[in-house]
């Protein structure tokens, strides 16, 4: 949480400005947003690197088990963005390959994963996520928002027209959504965290995983069943055209495929 706030709070408005962290000079333009992308999708390969690194499957679970956990107590935190990177991971196709490992958990856990997954969800416009988001804003408590939200907010944005109409008129409506969206994601900065500084971070704060096609490489040799989920596949495909262009354009933060 303290690493994401502090790589958060180095976000400028102007990087927000015409989608900029779309764009090929996205590195200049936008570079907080682009290393919290990096970051976003580092932390998800590490947690599916570090499930693959246990030899037996019943340490797997045990890891499933400890960032299920983990995941819980950030939503707890309102550090919405970060439980949403350990969830994606966990829910990776992977991960999710991985059968037999999964059937060692318990039912109790199963169901809090299900739980959080449900409350992450892109589903009505991550509806369960605003408002613990807003009822943290009221409250006055200290937050993070999932970054993905509000960028995939601006790309919609951009498809709605110039913010000049006519050559000189101005697209009032635009602008102001525009403000709208940005005013609320940087209320997280009203209300600080709390959080005392760890003496050793580095593990977290340099994360180098290993690339997807190592990973599945191992999953297949931890678990010789080891599928790619032609289920989860499927479930990829009820994105819009507005959320793949969003997941393409984000594809080259990493030499990872990205997660967002």
């Amino acid at each position: 949480t303290r690493i994401t706030y502090i790589l958060f709070n180095k976000i400028t408005y102007k990087e927000f400005f015409k989608a900029r962290f779309t764009k090929k000079e996205k590195k200049k333009t936008s570079p907080n947003i682009i290393e919290a992308f990096e970051r976003f999708n580092n932390l998800s390969f590490f947690i599916i690197e570090e499930v693959l690194s246990y030899n037996t499957k019943e340490k797997r679970a045990k890891a499933i088990e400890k960032f299920i956990s983990i995941a819980n107590e950030l939503k707890k935190l309102n550090n919405f963005n970060d439980c949403m990177s350990i969830i994606a991971a966990l829910n990776h196709r992977i991960i999710k390959g991985i059968k037999k490992t999964w059937k060692c958990l318990s039912s109790s856990t199963i169901s809090q994963f299900n739980s959080i997954k449900q409350f992450i969800s892109f589903e009505d416009n991550y509806k369960l996520l605003r408002i613990q988001q807003e009822d943290a804003i009221k409250t006055k408590q200290p937050f993070l928002p999932f970054l993905g939200y509000y960028t995939k907010k601006i790309c919609f944005l951009e498809e709605q027209g110039s913010y000049i109409k006519n050559g000189s008129l101005l697209n009032c409506d635009k602008i102001a959504e525009f403000h709208i969206y940005l005013e609320e994601f940087f209320k997280f900065k009203n209300v600080s965290y709390s959080i005392e500084r760890q003496k050793d971070l580095s593990v977290l704060q340099c994360l180098s995983p290993a690339r997807e096609e190592e990973l599945e490489k191992i999953a297949t040799q931890i678990e010789p069943s080891f599928s790619l989920n032609v289920k989860g596949a499927e479930e990829e495909k009820r994105f819009t055209s507005t959320d793949k262009e969003y997941k393409r354009i984000t594809n080259g933060f990493t030499d990872k495929k990205s997660f967002i």
